[in-house]
Order: structure tokens, then sequence, then C-alpha cells
């Protein structure tokens, strides 16, 4: 409840913004929110344009944090259109909010500056009447502040009373009508914030463009074999046949979030474009209108839904890039999946949200093992999801994962040969009709909900326990030959997951010594961990649907483990079971040890060891071996044989060190002036990962482990460390003997270059070019809102 004061403060506040806003209409003119309703053509006043000249000095300084739905007041700056869209006061990711707020999507919820005027974003350009003059401009004002008040680029920490890097830190959004109080009263203010200031050549550049008017030429038409194959994939998405239809919705519901590209076509450019698939209530041919839907399978509104493919103008992010390859061999899996005549589709499904939120119902008529094979054939996408989606933003979402994990698969055969189709299919009818994933109860829900979500999935092992002995009887004993092997082709058998507190990332191979857990993913789990994280998330949605989400998580870690322990000897995997979930609640660890009533047979496979776990990981990357891919390992560095010792000998430290270092941490190798670059990771240990709050109550930080890879792994460095070759064993013994904060602000004296380096966006851009050149298809701008100031 709002005070008496506040009120006042309220009303003095919103009058000094009317009489600015007056005395801007009278300097400036009035404002015309329709002024970038189209790109302003370039003009005789200068030879600037946005594409060519402003958007890599945007790219290389402000799309590293202003971009996505993280963006500090939701100004993205990786495109033309969300720079004209401007900046809004209200947070994305709030997990306070007790109501669903409405979606702000840029290209999906509104079309134009005027219609986002009317969903409360305001002007960083100037839209006034009068053009030329650059103090209407946000941007400008930000920017000039910047160079009032520049920090001392001594590569030291910035007063922690002047400036707060916090994620979840209060954001001042002032308008052109307010930044004459914002540069009064928050003069460390400027952008880029806590770091260095753009060049003056580059400051200039940007003031000359937005006193023309910001122009900017149309966006070049497609390349004409791009268009072809358009056409020719959007023929094959909008068959009218029952069948075809219903595989388009499923395949749409997976693929949504990719970045879709054609590699059956060669092109010259360094920046492959890339596509979005998107629901039109307009056929192919005609012009795309977008169906904005919070969720991909929410009800269109429509009678025909019609699957559209357009272009990405906006810059490519590594945090939220997902590349996913259209072909001609991608069309012919597609038809040998879902359009072969070995069964029939009899009704397409409606809408209802209950139904909806669960695939095994909605899609019950596609053949399962064909739904499994087509996610399973590019299942690091399929992962992917749920760590570059949108649940993937903060630490509730994310602790219920540990820092460091292998991920295999169920081969996809055993579960079609070994009872059938009919009966698999029947299965994960009946054992998730009563299924109930957050998505089904809409955006604004309450926790005590989960108390029913735990019911419904003991429900539901119960009945995949049943299932699953069903396979293993009559003395048919779980091994190795039930993990897919990729074919012996496909690395996606293979992945490894990081968890960097509040961010993850996902790798091909298995990535680091033996990480403490392991998943063994079958069809069922890779569908609800998809539903629940991905297509079922929304990230708009109130503080009880993202709580029941990361509650629900729960459950499917659980399931995914207790599916790796059936391959361990029944007396042994109590033991691992009490390894993983210290000092849980007696809940906790009932829930768990029904879980693995799943199994009742024992192992087929001969153990040689007492250490049963760690032989069975080594067996199964023996197992894997011909897929697994070794790109981060360090026998792939050309350094000195002493600078590689130095290297391998800090991948082995553990213990509390660990704990003082970054998340993430990119690390340059100089040797005779050629650069090798390394990620470190830290991999934090826990009694448990199912607490909720407090997390650090349950650290173990003597049983810390580190990953160093060479190459990058991370979309959001934490720290940059630079490095000379024969410099590296008194580096490795630094971190070492590291024993508090202190201790490592002196390693980042020596080593770091903090965000206050006078040569920190020249490292930056370094980085990035270099990133850019090995990551290839899969490359996108680093995110700099978690950079450290320590």
């Amino acid at each position: 409840m709002r005070t008496f004061p506040t009120l006042l403060l309220i009303l003095f506040l919103s009058a000094c913004t009317l009489i600015s806003q007056l005395n801007f209409d009278e300097l400036y003119g009035t404002s015309d929110p329709t002024r970038y309703e189209l790109p302003v053509a370039p003009t005789q006043d200068t030879k600037l344009e946005f594409h060519q000249d402003i958007k890599p000095i945007l790219n290389n300084r402000c799309v590293v944090c202003h971009g996505c739905y993280d963006a500090p007041c939701q100004l993205n700056l990786a495109s033309y259109e969300g720079l004209s869209r401007g900046a809004n006061k209200e947070l994305v990711y709030d997990g306070t909010r007790l109501l669903a707020s409405s979606p702000s999507r840029l290209f999906v919820d509104a079309a134009s500056p005027s219609q986002w005027r009317d969903k409360n974003f305001f002007p960083v350009l100037n839209e006034r009447n009068q053009l030329g003059d650059i103090d209407a401009s946000v941007i400008s004002r930000i920017l000039a502040l910047k160079n009032k008040k520049t920090e001392n680029l001594n590569n030291q920490p910035l007063p922690t009373d002047l400036y707060d890097f916090s994620l979840n830190r209060e954001q001042s959004c002032p308008s052109i009508e307010q930044m004459a109080y914002y540069e009064q009263s928050q003069p460390h203010g400027g952008m880029p914030y806590g770091l260095p200031a753009l060049s003056e050549q580059e400051q200039n550049t940007l003031n000359e463009w937005i006193a023309a008017g910001a122009p900017a030429k149309n966006t070049a038409p497609l390349a004409q074999v791009y268009s072809d194959l358009i056409v020719q994939w959007e023929s094959f998405l909008n068959k009218d046949s029952k069948k075809a239809q219903l595989m388009s919705r499923y395949v749409y519901e997976h693929w949504f979030l990719a970045n879709l590209y054609f590699n059956d076509i060669k092109t010259d450019s360094t920046s492959p474009q890339f596509f979005k698939i998107v629901r039109s209530s307009t056929p192919p041919g005609a012009p795309i209108k977008i169906i904005a839907t919070r969720r991909p399978f929410d009800d269109p509104g429509v009678q025909r839904v019609y699957y559209r493919i357009k272009p990405v103008h906006d810059t490519i992010l590594f945090k939220t890039h997902m590349p996913y390859a259209l072909s001609q061999k991608r069309i012919e899996k597609l038809e040998k999946w879902f359009l072969n005549d070995n069964y029939t589709v009899t009704n397409l499904p409606g809408y209802d949200p209950v139904k909806t939120a669960n695939p095994f119902i909605t899609f019950a008529e596609l053949p399962t093992n064909s739904r499994y094979e087509f996610m399973l054939d590019e299942a690091r996408f399929t992962i992917m999801g749920f760590i570059k989606g949108s649940v993937c933003r903060g630490q509730v979402a994310l602790n219920v994962i540990n820092d460091h994990f292998w991920v295999v698969f169920v081969k996809p055969e055993r579960e079609n040969t070994e009872l059938g189709e009919a009966k698999l299919k029947k299965h994960l009818v009946e054992s998730t009709y009563n299924l109930r994933l957050p998505a089904g109860s809409g955006s604004t829900t309450i926790f005590s909900d989960w108390l029913k979500y735990s019911e419904h999935q003991m429900a539901y092992l119960e009945a995949k326990a049943e299932y699953v002995n069903s396979i293993f009887k009559g003395g048919l004993k779980p091994t190795l030959d039930f993990v897919w092997d990729g074919d012996g082709v496909n690395k996606n058998a293979a992945l490894t997951i990081f968890r960097h507190f509040d961010t993850a990332s996902v790798e091909y191979g298995f990535v680091g010594d033996s990480p403490q857990t392991m998943w063994l993913i079958d069809y069922q789990l890779l569908e609800k961990i998809h539903y629940l994280l991905v297509a079922g998330f929304d990230v708009y949605g109130n503080y009880g649907h993202q709580l029941k989400t990361r509650l629900y998580m729960d459950f499917l870690r659980m399931e995914g483990e207790s599916n790796l322990i059936s391959f361990l000897p029944k007396s042994s995997r109590q033991d691992i079971i009490d390894q993983w979930y210290q000092d849980e609640s007696d809940t906790k660890a009932e829930y768990f040890n029904n879980s693995l009533l799943t199994l009742n047979s024992d192992s087929g496979i001969a153990y040689q060891t007492n250490d049963h776990f760690a032989e069975l990981q080594k067996k199964i990357s023996t197992y894997l071996s011909p897929i697994l891919d070794n790109k981060f390992e360090l026998n792939n560095v050309n350094l000195p044989t002493d600078s590689l010792k130095q290297l391998t000998k800090l991948s082995k430290l553990v213990g509390k060190p660990i704990s003082f270092l970054s998340q993430v941490s990119f690390i340059t190798v100089v040797d005779k002036n050629e650069e090798h670059h390394f990620t470190i990771t830290n991999n934090s240990a826990y009694t448990s990962v199912s607490h909720l709050f407090l997390e650090s109550a349950s650290r173990v930080p003597k049983r810390d482990t580190l990953t160093l890879a060479s190459g990058f792994i991370g979309a959001y460095p934490n720290v940059y460390m630079r490095i000379n070759a024969e410099e590296l064993a008194e580096f490795v013994h630094q971190i070492s003997t590291v024993s508090s904060t202190l201790d490592y602000g002196k390693l980042l004296d020596q080593y770091g270059i903090r965000r206050t380096h006078k040569d920190f966006w020249k490292h930056s851009d370094k980085i990035h070019a270099t990133a850019k050149e090995a990551l290839s298809i899969e490359y996108g701008l680093l995110d700099y809102n978690r950079l450290e100031n320590k």
C-alpha cells in the first residue's frame, strides 16, 4: 500500500514530466510516433546508413548487453526495428509478479513504433518534428553522459556504492523528457554502463546519423535461391492431408525457436542468413500475418493455420542462437517418419489448453518412434531449447540441475521392436492422460497445484514401471545395447550440460572429467522436458507459473537419473542415490526411492571394480567413442609441451580454491604472438540440487571441480584473462592457492581484463572475431550482462 508521501512524490514527478514534455514540445516540436514506421531514406545531410555504418557499432558496443528479453529497459538494439521501438520500464523477467504480463516480443506483438507506443514503449531516437538536434535523443544524451563521468581505466573494480551490476538491480529507464533529472541523479549512468566509453569516432558517427533522421535503406530482397527454397519448404509444410497437417503442427511446436538455415547452398557471405518458422493466418504466396499467441500450441483463433518461413533481420546472439539445418535430406527424413503409409490420422486435434500442453494426447496418432527419432536426430538442439530458451534466465529456473553432467539416450529401436508401436502408444496415452504439465493451467497459477503434480507424476511412474518391467520379463536385463549410439555417425548421441549458476550450456560429446551424475533420456522424458521448459514455458507468466515449472523439473531430473541407475547392479543403486540426494526431506527421498521401482531387473552389465558408477561412465564412453566430439580437448592445442602440462595440471584442480573462480572464464594464452583461447567453467558441488531456496546451504566447496576446455563454452563470460605462455606455471600456482576473494582479486590484477581495462573493447573485438571463425554457423554475439566487477 502506497503511503501519502509516496503518492505526493509520484504526483510531483508526474507534474515534472508533464512540464518537461511541454518544454520539449516548444524546443523540438511535437513527437511523431509514426516517424520511423518505415526506414528513413538516406539524405544529403549524411552518407551514413544504419546497416552499413551504425549496426556494426551497436553490435560490438551495445547489443552485447541490449539484446533479447533481458535487455535493460527492454531496449533491444539488435535491429533497426528494436532501436525504433525504443524502451519500456516494465521488466520481462520478474520473479515477483502476481499476474501474467502482456507479451512484448519484437516482430511478434506489434509491427510498428506507433503500435509499441500504445504498449508503453518510449522512443530513444529523436521522434520530434525538429530532427537535427541530438539533444532530443535518449541515445545521444546517455552516450554524452558517459563522457562526463568516464571511469578511470586502471583495470580495478568499480566502486560498488556507485555501480550496481547485480542481475536483478533496479533499472532506471529515462524517457527524453526525464533525461535532465537522470543526468543529475545518475551521473555514473552513462552508456555503456560500467564499461569503457565509445571512441570519439564511434560516438560522432552515431550522433551524425541521429541528427540526419536515423536513415536506413530498405532491407535488401532475398536472393532468389533463398526464395525458391522457402517456396519448397512452405509447400511441404502446408499440404492438405490430415497426416501432413498433424506432422507440420508437431514440427512447428519443436522448431519455433530455431534459427533455420539452408545447408544445401553455399554463399559468399560471412554472416549466414537465418530464418524463423511462424504460424500465419495467410497461405504461402500471401504476405505473412503472424498469429501471436503466448505459446506455440495455444489456440490460433483461425480455421486453418499455415506454417511460413520468414528471414531473421536482427543480430544473432549466442545466448539464444539455436541453428537448425534445412535440406532435401531433412525433407526425406520427415517423409519417412511422418508421411509413410503405415498409419492413418483420423481426426485433427483441437486446442483445449489441458490437452495441447500434453503432446502424448495431441499427437497420439503420429508414430511414437518417429516422434522420438525426429527429436533424437538433433538431440542437442532439442535439449538446447531449455538451455537457450526463455526459461534459462535466472537461478531459480536452473538450480534444479547439477553444474556438470553427461546425457545419453535410449535407443529408439528398442522401444519399437520389443513391444511394438501399438503397445507403446497405448502405454503413453494411458499413462500420461492424467499427467498435468504446468502450461495446462495457463500463465497465472498457484503454488498449491504442485502437490497435484507430485501425485500425477507418481501415478505416471507406476504405469511406467509396469511398462518397463514388461520389457524385461523373461530374464532380459539392461545392457549398453539399450543406449542409442547415434547409428555410429550422429554425434547428438552424447551431450554434456554445464550449469553456470543462472545460465547453462550444452555441448556435443563428453566434455571434462567424469561428472557426479548422468542422465539416460527416453522418448517420454525428452518430450516432457520440451513441453515443460520450452513449448510450455511463458516468460511473461506470473511467479506461480515459473515456480511450478522449476519444481516440476525436479521430477524430470530424477527420472533421467533413475533411468541411468538401472544399468547399475541393484545392490549399488541405493548408494548412488544417497550420494546424489544428501540432506533431503523424507518426502523427496521417498519419491526417488519409489521411482527406482521402475525396474525390477538387475543389470546385465558385468562389472570388474567396486566403483560401479565410475566404471559405468567409462563403459559408456568407450561404447560411444566412435561419435564422441573431442574438439574441446587440450591435446588439440598447438602449444609447447611444458605449457600443455601446466594446462593439464590446471584442469585437475579440485576443492575450495575453485569456489572463488568465476562461473565462466575466457582465458587467452599468448605464445610467440599466437593466441590460444580456453574456457574455465566452475563446477560447484552440492549435497543436493533439489533445494529451491538457500542454495548456498547445500554447497560443498571441497568437492568443487573445474573444466578446462579448448575454445569457447558459454554465452555469458564472467571474466576475461590474458596470460603469456611462460607465465602459466605461476598462473596455475596462484589459482591453486586462492583462499579468499582478496586472493582472487590479486589474480585478476595480474591477468584479468576487467571491465575497466583500457584495452577492454580491443580484447572483446578480438574474442568475437576468433569465436566467429571457430564457431562458424553456431556463432553469435556474447552477452556482457554478467561480467564481474571484482
